[in-house]
């Protein structure tokens, strides 16, 4: 079924604001997810647990709506709150027994805090969302490599396998394989060609997988944001996005030993990233202000920030879930 998307950003009316510290992105966070601020509602998620000491909390996205019920624990490092050095720490999970009890859990990942990225955005439904990090030190759509610029989708994907008991993740730019510590740019979404997303079975067991995303990189030229200008608006040009599939490396086998062409737990193609798109073509890399929102074939998306996104877009008005 179709979830309408709802956009939060730090421009709102009553939006809270960031100050570098991973404490205001945990505010943040909370109103987007639980609480709503000015005019604006909450996507419905609900908050599983919490330690007011750290300022840890555990999120689970809506069963209601046709949600997994899986859950992401965010945190802040070294549970320092109030320091504006210090990374937030993401980790999903198939659901959670406390606030330090996470069950079928994924790597985690660090994302930098700091005073050169003060602006936000979070987009999303009750089953996922994308949350976004702004470089503040310019309002260039191409980002260059700047470890402030960062973007991650949390939530279901869009499988093509019914009753699919693995579809919760995260989804970031370079392949998390294990619990990391690193700041870089490259693993945000559009912070590098290569998109990954690590999933467990189809059928719920243990065994889980790394899924990418086919590289961005025939696409268009490089990080060189000149030749990525292409202006499908003032062009009065018909384009077509295609969904960012989720593929399996080529003669990966399951955990039974079966090629996941013709596996069951472990598919080689799985769905698809919600609400996220790639163009043909790498356009408006030389936008010197953001956000970038264009309508393709009747529906509204925005332009992922970054230094090798210029041909991603996030759909804003609608995810359909089978």
């Amino acid at each position: 079924m179709g979830l309408p998307v709802t956009v939060y950003r730090s421009t709102d009316v009553g939006a809270p604001q960031l100050d570098g510290t991973v404490g205001a992105w945990l505010n943040v966070i909370q109103k987007c997810l639980v609480d709503g601020y000015g005019t604006k509602t909450a996507l419905g998620w609900s908050r599983a647990f919490y330690d007011v000491t750290t300022g840890r909390v555990i999120y689970r996205n809506n069963t209601s709506d046709g949600g997994s019920g899986g859950v992401v624990s965010f945190s802040a490092e070294l549970d320092n709150v109030t320091s504006t050095s210090k990374s937030l720490v993401i980790q999903c999970a198939k659901d959670a027994g406390g606030i330090d009890s996470l069950s079928f859990s994924l790597p985690s990942l660090y994302r930098l805090c700091n005073t050169s990225g003060l602006a936000w955005e979070l987009i999303g439904t009750s089953r996922g969302f994308y949350i976004i990090q702004h470089n503040t030190s310019n309002s260039n759509l191409n980002t260059s490599f700047v470890t402030s610029q960062w973007t991650i989708f949390i939530g279901d994907i869009i499988s093509y396998f019914n009753n699919d008991d693995g579809i919760f993740t995260m989804v970031s730019g370079s392949a998390i394989n294990s619990n990391t510590t690193s700041t870089e740019h490259t693993y945000s979404i559009g912070g590098t060609f290569s998109t990954n997303a690590t999933l467990y079975n189809v059928d719920g067991t243990s065994s889980k997988l790394l899924y990418s995303i086919p590289a961005w990189t025939w696409m268009y030229t490089g990080y060189i944001s000149s030749t990525n200008t292409f202006d499908p608006v003032g062009l009065n040009a018909t384009v077509v996005l295609t969904p960012a599939l989720l593929t399996l490396s080529i003669n990966t086998k399951d955990v039974n030993g079966i090629n996941s062409y013709e596996s069951q737990v472990s598919p080689s193609i799985r769905g698809v990233v919600s609400g996220l798109y790639s163009s043909p073509m790498g356009c408006y890399d030389n936008d010197t202000s953001y956000p970038r929102e264009v309508s393709f074939d009747g529906s509204l998306y925005s332009r992922v920030r970054g230094d090798a996104a210029a041909n991603l877009w996030i759909n804003i008005e609608s995810w359909n879930y089978a």
